[in-house]
């Protein structure tokens, strides 16, 4: 027994599987012991699909001695009930529920007790996370007007095809919902526009919205990519924070698509991972909106510029037009593999016109790739003028 211990996870690899495969009883009892440790409050434990046992166990389990958890992170194949069972237990205590449900989740018993008909609540819920990759989850509930189950909820990320019948998940919690991650699916466009749960002042904390598209859904859900903008924007307008991936898939031209950005002047990050943009779409988000400081997006092009300029003509041309532009502006994320030699151009064009640009981040190993064009279009003839101020501009990769 550890006293004071407050986080218990339990990880079974392949190895201990196959040394544990005729002692099923004493990994039990060693699971017991962990969760019998005076003072936990943290329980994380993974099923047959990750790490190959603990779901075929827990029915060995006496759930009744799990009280008191704040957070509760499980991965769920077959043991659906018996997981709904611990959440309702814990329901006055928790703070954290992460579930990743392989083969869906029926989310009745996660809002009304199925022994003796009571609708639950989580006083202390500030995240909820529901991960599902299958096409639909199994059948959806709905609660009456007056129950509301997650009061305090701070940040909710649903991964999945809309898992309620209504809009119980978002009740009372208009006032505290900070963060805001939603697959895209016609059921969730349904209920949102049936229930008016968003307007321009419901959510006053609510920073930052994701709507992801959801593998089986996005399709069709909406006709055109200013179908798909308007319903994501409309989801707390004032946001800061936007993640609206992909708009390139209904096959418009950029400049028309990300227009329907300008006007949110509250907007500091936008990112549009696999959206195509040429770098006069580039320029005309950070002109229309004023605290934009980073966007993550498809390598930008050169696009009409090219047809319009010679080379040696755009550096003069592009400064004199829009400098000085994008005072918050200082960081791009370019999220796909593409033509460095071009994407340096765009990079070094928009250091000339935004003063505090200076950092550029590109797909983990292909940062060296834009480094060295930059570093010779800096020293050639072409930008050598802008020199001092373009060596300024800092590379690094990241992981998408």
């Amino acid at each position: 027994m550890v006293p004071r211990t407050c986080d218990v996870g339990l990880e079974v690899d392949d190895r201990l599987q196959k040394l544990l495969q005729r002692q099923d009883a004493y990994l039990v009892e060693l699971i017991k012991r962990l969760f019998g440790i005076a003072g936990t409050t943290t329980i994380s434990f993974h099923d047959s699909l990750k790490l190959g046992c603990i779901d075929m166990k827990l029915d060995c389990i006496d759930r009744d001695d799990i009280r008191n958890l704040v957070r509760l992170e499980c991965y769920v194949e077959r043991q659906q009930d018996t997981v709904l069972s611990l959440i309702r237990l814990n329901a006055r205590t928790l703070q954290n529920i992460d579930i990743h449900a392989f083969n869906g989740l029926n989310l009745a018993g996660l809002i009304q007790d199925p022994d003796d008909g009571k609708y639950l609540e989580y006083p202390c819920l500030h995240r909820f996370k529901l991960v599902s990759p299958n096409y639909t989850l199994p059948p959806k509930p709905s609660a009456p007007e007056g129950v509301v189950p997650f009061p305090y909820l701070r940040a909710l990320h649903l991964r999945c095809d809309y898992p309620f019948g209504d809009d119980v998940v978002f009740r009372g919690n208009s006032s505290t919902l900070e963060y805001l991650a939603l697959g895209l699916s016609p059921k969730l466009v349904e209920v949102l526009g049936r229930f008016k749960t968003f307007t321009s002042t419901s959510h006053p904390k609510l920073g930052c919205v994701r709507i992801d598209e959801h593998v089986n859904f996005s399709w069709g859900v909406f006709d055109s990519a200013g179908a798909y903008l308007r319903f994501a924007l409309s989801i707390a307008p004032g946001a800061s924070v936007r993640v609206v991936p992909n708009l390139s898939r209904y096959s418009v031209d950029s400049s028309t698509a990300l227009s329907h950005f300008y006007g949110y002047a509250s907007i500091q990050v936008l990112h549009l991972a696999g959206t195509d943009i040429s770098l006069l779409g580039a320029i005309g988000l950070i002109q229309s909106l004023p605290l934009l400081s980073d966007i993550l997006v498809n390598a930008p092009t050169l696009g009409e510029l090219s047809e319009s300029f010679k080379e040696d003509e755009l550096p003069d041309y592009v400064r004199t037009t829009y400098a000085p532009m994008g005072e918050r502006f200082r960081c791009l994320q370019v999220y796909n593999d593409c033509d460095y030699i071009e994407l340096a151009t765009c990079m070094l064009l928009l250091a000339l016109i935004c003063p505090n640009f200076d950092y550029v981040a590109v797909l983990g190993g292909y940062r060296a790739m834009l480094m060295e064009p930059m570093r010779e279009k800096i020293e050639g003839p072409l930008f050598s003028n802008y020199a001092p101020r373009l060596r300024r501009l800092l590379f690094n990769g990241w992981q998408g």
